[in-house]
């Protein structure tokens, strides 16, 4: 280790008041200052080129007789300033992303705002157009769905009639076709046929807070069906034998109904005709099944179901394919009263109103675009 000597040097002329003590370090001594001369050129010639000081200075340890770093006061002054920035700049980018996003959040709505108080932007889908688009997505994909058992047309000809309908809305000629095609039923159930082409119909159901529960019943036809919004809720159940009707009677739910034939005659989307089959036929229930808006699902012919009562104004968009067997009602028999064989007629039901269908509409649009 290198050895210290410390020495009081008195100039002449001056008392010992006026000196101050001076470490020297033994191996740098005769070079000392040689050495900060050179630094001090240096560092003034870095000033001159960069225009800055440096941020790191490096002094001779006089203890030690090595080099250590030293900050000097500048460079923490320059950091400091240096990371502010940074901060404010991280901060100036974040509070500009959750602009952006409140704006495209907002931009949908807006877009549509704008174009309800103008009211007279140009279409640009038409009802022919419109039922273009629709037919070739039903060509290409309605044949995948049928044989995968899964919803894969839907999916397309939701995106389909989201961008149509806006365009809708300011179509009378359009909205007075999708008013003459519908039917309201007495438990809150509406449906309005958009597309009718080679066997499939593609149709929007609106389920506003329905009062009472479907009948257990099969469709004619598979369909599959995107829901828009609301919430579905639906039970499936099978046809049992009688032997199997007293079989874990407490742990499933079952139920004995008659089972009717239930045909709408061709050409003629309202008048229904129901023919008794069967007496008595025992069911059990499945599942209960629940779907939220975004989710669509694939429904085949023959099964047994019902829509149960729905809390919410709840739409979907449904597309039913060819049929390929027949329809059947289970319901209890005191609810048709006529003979075996013969057949009773219902009610026609009304259409939906101008209003009722606007007001639909604009459920769809901000559904769609929020």
């Amino acid at each position: 280790m290198t050895k210290i000597v410390r020495r009081k040097i008195i100039p002449k002329g001056q008392t010992t008041k006026s000196v101050s003590t001076m470490t020297l370090n033994m191996d740098t001594q005769g070079n000392s200052e040689e050495k900060k001369n050179s630094k001090k050129e240096e560092k003034e010639n870095f000033i001159q080129k960069t225009g800055i000081e440096s941020k790191v200075e490096r002094e001779e340890d006089t203890v030690t007789g090595g080099n250590f770093l030293k900050p000097s006061i500048g460079s923490f002054n320059e950091l400091n300033t240096s990371k502010k920035r940074q901060r404010e700049k991280r901060t100036f980018h974040a509070v500009l992303s959750n602009k952006k996003s409140k704006q495209n959040k907002q931009g949908k709505a807006e877009e549509y705002d704008d174009e309800e108080k103008q009211g007279e932007k140009q279409n640009r889908f038409t009802k022919e157009t419109f039922d273009l688009q629709a037919q070739d997505i039903i060509d290409t994909y309605a044949t995948a769905s049928h044989n995968y058992q899964s919803p894969c047309c839907i999916q397309y000809l939701t995106e389909l009639v989201k961008q149509a309908m806006r365009d809708i809305k300011f179509n009378d000629s359009w909205k007075e076709h999708i008013q003459s095609t519908s039917r309201c039923l007495p438990n809150g159930f509406v449906a309005m046929t958009l597309l009718q082409y080679n066997g499939y119909v593609l149709r929007l159901h609106h389920f506003n807070k329905k009062t009472s529960v479907d009948g257990l019943h099969s469709h004619k036809w598979d369909f599959e069906s995107m829901i828009l919004c609301g919430r579905l809720n639906s039970e499936n159940w099978s046809v049992i034998d009688p032997q199997e009707k007293n079989t874990n009677a407490t742990a499933v739910e079952q139920t004995t109904t008659a089972k009717f034939l239930r045909k709408r005659e061709e050409g003629d989307t309202t008048k229904t005709t129901i023919t008794l089959l069967e007496r008595e036929v025992h069911l059990k229930l499945d599942e209960k099944i629940s779907v939220e808006p975004g989710n669509c699902y694939f429904f085949p012919a023959g099964k047994v179901h019902r829509v149960m009562k729905s809390t919410c104004a709840t739409a979907t968009l449904v597309l039913t394919h060819p049929k390929y067997m027949d329809a059947i009602l289970y319901d209890q028999l005191h609810e048709h009263i006529f003979d075996e064989g013969k057949e009773s007629e219902t009610q026609t039901p009304p259409k939906a109103t101008l209003s009722e269908l606007n007001q639909f509409i604009d459920l769809c649009i901000h559904t769609l675009y929020k």
